[in-house]
């Protein structure tokens, strides 16, 4: 029997963990009325900083490591935490392998909320796989659709493929149409001067 629950009842602890996913007043509200909360861990194995990391929540991800909260490497990505990621990699070079909640890659949570550049040039240096899956695309689709260009400068110079489709509801989609698709015209131009296809799949306008 799991014994990181602090004394609270399991129903209170998954609310919690439930409500981080997009509820930042609620957290707040929870966690002022049940300071035992902190570092305790859902039902499905989550804590409340691990899912506001994996929704891209910065600021509530932010609140929750000021509070204490457990930073896992994952998360320090996420909050660019330079420090916690090198310590990771330092300690354990497979760090760079390390998957978040949701079984989400480490290299996309540099895009998951702000821009993190700079943690991603350090994991990719590492070694991190840049076409590792994070819900279904690569990073470099994910960082498409935020039109995060450094993040996207740094995934194709170590070797992700512009031209690389993964399947989405309505067929096969590239880097390339997904920067079309959410309307980022300097991420379309990157991929273009990096070899995509002007009729890749998926491409729409």
């Amino acid at each position: 029997m799991r014994d990181d629950t602090n004394g609270l009842p399991w129903t209170l602890v998954n609310q919690f963990a439930s409500m981080a996913h997009f509820d930042f007043t609620k957290v707040k509200e929870l966690f002022a009325a049940h300071p035992a909360l902190l570092n305790t861990r859902a039902s499905w194995d989550e804590s409340a900083i691990e899912a506001a990391a994996h929704m891209g929540l910065v600021p509530m991800a932010e609140w929750l490591a000021d509070r204490g909260f457990a930073i896992a490497t994952c998360t320090g990505a996420l909050l660019g935490q330079e420090g916690i990621v090198k310590q990771s990699l330092a300690a354990d070079p497979l760090s760079i392998y390390e998957r978040g909640a949701h079984d989400i890659a480490i290299l996309a949570y540099t895009s998951f909320g702000k821009e993190q550049a700079a943690i991603a040039e350090l994991l990719l240096k590492a070694g991190a796989n840049v076409h590792a899956r994070c819900l279904g695309v690569t990073p470099l689709h994910l960082a498409a659709s935020k039109g995060y260009t450094d993040v996207g400068a740094l995934l194709t110079e170590h070797g992700a493929d512009v031209n690389f489709p993964v399947k989405q509801r309505d067929g096969m989609v590239t880097p390339l149409a997904t920067a079309i698709r959410a309307r980022q015209p300097k991420m379309e131009a990157l991929f273009r001067q990096h070899g995509a296809q002007a009729a890749a799949y998926g491409e729409t306008r």
